[in-house]
């Protein structure tokens, strides 16, 4: 992008910065992820909110820098949900922005927790066993398989 053969590369060695627009990704979760990758850890926050994390976390898979961040996404999720904080998945967004960040952190038990509460909450429905057949999702569901609505 930033070569002389494209639109950027072009203003950046005329002007010596450029600015590149992106309306679809959230400011504050940009800056974060530049925090981050430019190693300027005194800046990097020790706790962030569930919002933030789940900004970021879209972010980062978007431009495939999950890798980047997962250090920090591990310790924020331990610290919103693990040490001493309850895991809130009190409403449909919440649970699915946890399933969200969950599975693309390959985080199982925050997604085990989130998939439990998504179920408890009516966010799934019974599928024919045919389909899921011998598969036990969760073991209080005996008889039941799920998809999501």
């Amino acid at each position: 992008m930033f070569r002389p053969d494209f639109k950027e590369g072009v203003e950046l060695i005329k002007d010596g910065s450029v600015t590149i627009p992106l309306p679809e990704d959230d400011a504050p979760a940009v800056a974060l992820m530049m925090t981050i990758s430019h190693g300027r850890n005194k800046d990097i926050p020790q706790n962030i909110s569930a919002e933030l994390l789940y900004k970021l976390t879209l972010f980062a898979d978007k431009y495939e820098l999950n890798d980047t961040v997962s250090l920090f996404v591990g310790l924020w999720t331990g610290r919103l949900c693990c040490w001493g904080y309850d895991l809130d998945l009190s409403t449909k967004d919440t649970i699915y922005r946890w399933l969200t960040i969950s599975y693309i952190f390959s985080d199982a038990q925050t997604f085990d927790r989130a998939t439990r509460a998504a179920v408890r909450n009516g966010l799934f429905q019974p599928m024919s066993n045919a389909y899921y057949s011998g598969y036990n999702f969760l073991p209080e569901l005996q008889d039941q398989s799920i998809s999501l609505l």
